[in-house]
């Protein structure tokens, strides 16, 4: 690697987004549980394995730079994620299409903060000196794209649903 790349700033860079993807992960899961048997608990599971991917990507590219994960991020996220499913929403316990709104727009958010990651990475001066593998950059990139503007009319659906008791969700 470089001189010119800032191998701490990166190997942050990279780990707090690793965290993010675990995070996005196990939330994805816990709304494809949630969803089972439906097109969106399909679809849901289709994001989970994206965010997988993108976990997988991120590892390789701290390998590249003989960079450790950090676990202790990894394990915030993995509990935050836990910690979500203690707010209640219109039941005490329980799902509801409230929680399934809330769920979708957080997938959104973090598809937007993948997608965002994967295109500061795809800059050259970055990801040239840091031989990141840009092709796939480019990839995950794209699919978090695709993938954000899909959930983002689920969510849209999600909220008619909920909020005028109507179901347009496939």
């Amino acid at each position: 690697m470089e001189d010119r790349v800032h191998g701490e700033t990166l190997r942050i860079y990279l780990n707090d987004h690793l965290a993010l993807a675990r995070g996005a992960e196990e939330l994805a899961e816990r709304c494809r549980e949630e969803n089972h048997g439906t097109d969106l608990g399909r679809f849901l599971s289709a994001i989970a394995g994206g965010f997988r991917d993108d976990q997988e990507a991120i590892r390789e590219m701290l390998k590249a730079g003989r960079w450790r994960e950090n676990a202790v991020k990894e394990a915030m996220a993995w509990l935050l994620e836990k910690a979500g499913r203690l707010k209640p929403n219109d039941r005490l316990i329980g799902y509801s299409d409230l929680s399934r709104v809330e769920e979708l727009q957080a997938l959104v958010l973090a598809l937007q903060s993948m997608e965002s990651f994967w295109d500061v990475l795809e800059v050259e001066e970055v990801a040239t000196p840091a031989g990141l593998p840009v092709p796939s950059l480019v990839e995950r990139r794209e699919w978090a794209a695709q993938k954000r503007r899909e959930t983002a009319a689920l969510c849209r659906a999600a909220a008619v649903k909920a909020f005028l008791r109507a179901d347009p969700l496939p």
